[in-house]
């Protein structure tokens, strides 16, 4: 015998609060309702089919002013801040839809680091999320957590702010250091102002990275954040690993948790998630602007349920527009696949499971050697090795276009029958709901219920309404507001206008009362000065009259003057006269001495020829001399040796004895010359 139970539990409908204030947010509490219906080995078997659900929850965030500071840079200075920063701020611009990721995260496989559905797998990549970010990792750092904070002299250097002051606005909230960000946004209006756009966007930069990049605490910029920001700032580590670490992390600590916040960067995992399951469009190259012109319809948390149980691998989008093949991260070092350092924690993910994402089929089951996990939370206090180890293996890093390992994948076990294996271990969170299963339940439920179902429907269009209304209203509030603001201008500017009236008002009347002072005091100078000008005029006239009789004297003067000076002419024109005569008589003796003066320096210089010459032959002679004085005497001992041998003709003796006597004769001489 069959029988059915009915457990039901109702929070009815609440009443609408809505907020209006500067950023006009209005917050509809719907009605919840929950039942269970048991129908014996039926409900059972549902039970056993479907994966436990996780509790999750993401944080709520302002991000208004961060949208209105942002719209001050210009076209020039937006450029700039995508250069340095990557496009952050088209990331805040786009709208999550929080029910998708919650619904999305259902589907996290904690020991793959990946999504499986149905029959196919995704995974969140570096290179898909170094294009939404528009910040390329490859001959790039990638961020490495020096395990210590940001010191307060090097942000005040950045913000420029005193670090005194910069001291003081250090805040903990939850055990976590960092600045509120109301601060932060009340500092970068500060900066737009004085258009200060450089600091600007380095403090706008920080910001976007506290509340969005690396949210932690509502409202609030914690010292994890900032790390990563300056770590990017100042040594130029790029921080698209530690975002896709965050993702990673925060959905493997809501998994083991089976609750808990999505404490990532929703809207880097929105994006991902509308190129791979959006509509095709192939005329924007960009993720994030398609995101924000063709983005996901929007739909309740029940419809995205079954849109993610109902979805397949022929639904998915493997191909991107904005995607090209390219040399892919495959494992890092010793590692087997890519580890990542987060800010907080350390974890890595398989790219062998991504192959499809980028065109390439996976033949195989993945190997557990290729899937090996890597998890260290850095509250744990545990992790210093680690990171070492990770700082080390991203030294090495190996891309290539397919995965060559052979080891990695078992070509023997399909990789869709491995999918289709993990699904049936794991289960699936959602069941899709046939039209034929809404009727089934339709049928069985009692008459309270579908009364009750009627009634709330009724009442979800109350409040639906009740929220347009709202929103409408929040509109005509806007519109109010910003017409007021524009009164308030107004009327500022006009009250400006007319006190700096009143003040040039009040200065012209002090002019014209120091101008009526200075024309009186002229009027006193003026009489006096025209006395004085009847007494230089009679003193005029007297000089005048002594002028002219002055100019009289003075022509009689000039023609003495003119009859001296044509006596000194005449005088000078018979000194020159005089003086080129005696000019020319100068040169013609100066000619004549020239010439006398010339002959004797030849006759000089013929002389020295001469006196050359003698002296010339009387040094051969004195040398022929002293080479005989030398020589001969010597020969004639020879030859009067010899005598005594041969018995020679008496005038060969008396030659000798002569030639004796001249030596003798020429000794004396050149004894005597020599003294």
């Amino acid at each position: 015998m069959h029988f059915c139970t009915y457990a039901f539990h109702a929070c009815w409908f609440l009443p609408v609060s809505f907020v209006l204030g500067e950023n006009c947010k209005v917050v509809c509490i719907f009605c919840k309702m929950e039942f269970k219906m048991e129908s014996g080995i039926e409900r059972k078997s549902d039970s056993e089919s479907l994966k436990r659900k996780l509790s999750i929850k993401v944080n709520e965030s302002n991000l208004t002013g961060l949208r209105e500071l942002g719209k001050k840079l210009k076209t020039i200075q937006r450029d700039a801040f995508r250069k340095k920063f990557g496009n952050l701020l088209g990331l805040l611009e786009v709208e999550v839809q929080v029910p998708v990721l919650t619904a999305l995260a259902q589907y996290y496989d904690p020991p793959l680091r990946c999504f499986t559905f149905s029959n196919f797998q995704l995974v969140p990549t570096i290179e898909e999320f170094e294009q939404i970010l528009d910040l390329p990792l490859e001959g790039k750092v990638p961020y490495k957590h020096l395990e210590q904070n940001a010191s307060v002299p090097v942000l005040a250097r950045l913000m420029k702010i005193h670090p005194a002051e910069l001291e003081g606005r250090i805040v903990s909230r939850k055990g976590a250091k960092g600045f509120p960000q109301k601060f932060l946004e009340a500092y970068l209006r500060q900066l737009a102002d004085k258009k200060n756009w450089e600091t600007f966007m380095d403090v706008l930069a920080m910001v976007i990275y506290g509340v969005l990049l690396f949210p932690n605490i509502e409202y609030f910029v914690d010292y994890a954040a900032v790390d990563v920001f300056v770590a990017s700032k100042t040594r130029s580590e790029n921080p698209v690993t530690a975002i896709l670490a965050d993702v990673f992390g925060t959905l493997n600590l809501c998994s083991e948790r089976k609750k808990g916040k999505m404490l990532c960067c929703l809207p880097m995992l929105y994006v991902w998630l509308t190129s791979r399951v959006g509509e095709r469009v192939s005329s924007v190259s960009c993720p994030v602007e398609r995101a924000l012109q063709h983005g996901l319809e929007v739909k309740g948390s029940q419809d995205w349920k079954q849109f993610f149980a109902a979805l397949t691998e022929e639904k998915i989008r493997w191909h991107l527009p904005w995607q090209q093949r390219s040399h892919l991260i495959y494992y890092c070092g010793k590692y087997p696949n890519v580890p990542l350092i987060g800010s907080k924690c350390c974890i890595n993910y398989n790219p062998v499971l991504a192959q499809r994402q980028f065109g390439y089929p996976i033949r195989g089951s993945p190997t557990p050697a290729a899937l090996t996990p890597l998890l260290e939370y850095y509250e744990n206090g545990l992790a210093t090795d680690t990171l070492k180890q990770v700082r080390t293996a991203w030294g090495h890093v190996i891309r290539m276009e397919k995965d060559s390992r052979l080891w990695t994948l078992d070509r023997e076990v399909p990789y869709r029958r491995w999918v289709i294996e993990r699904v049936d271990k794991i289960k699936l969170p959602f069941k899709v709901i046939t039209p034929l299963d809404e009727e089934r339940m339709r049928d069985t439920e009692p008459e309270e219920v579908k009364l009750l179902k009627e009634e709330i429907q009724k009442q979800k269009a109350k409040v639906a309404k009740v929220a347009e209304d709202l929103q409408i209203l929040c509109h005509d509030y806007v519109d109010l507001k910003k017409d007021y603001e524009e009164r308030v201008k107004a009327h500022e500017e006009l009250m400006r206008k007319q006190r700096a009236e009143k003040d040039y008002t009040f200065r012209i009347k002090q002019d014209l009362a120091a101008a009526n002072a200075e024309l009186t005091k002229r009027a006193q100078e003026r009489n006096v000065v025209s006395s004085a000008e009847r007494q230089w005029k009679n003193l005029y006239e007297n000089i005048k009259k002594e002028k002219q009789e002055a100019l009289e004297q003075l022509r009689e003067l000039q023609i003495v003057v003119n009859g001296m000076e044509q006596q000194a002419k005449d005088m000078m024109e018979t000194y020159e006269e005089r003086v080129n005569y005696e000019h020319w008589q100068r040169i013609e003796v100066e000619e004549k001495l020239q010439t006398v003066m010339d002959q004797a320096e030849g006759f000089m210089a013929e002389r020295e020829k001469v006196a050359e010459y003698w002296k010339s032959c009387f040094s051969q002679l004195a040398s022929l001399a002293n080479g005989a004085i030398d020589d001969v005497p010597r020969m004639l001992s020879n030859a009067e040796s010899s005598l005594k041998f041969y018995n020679p003709p008496e005038d060969v003796t008396v030659f000798i004895e002569h030639c004796k006597q001249l030596v003798g004769v020429m000794k004396g001489f050149i004894a005597r010359a020599r003294g």
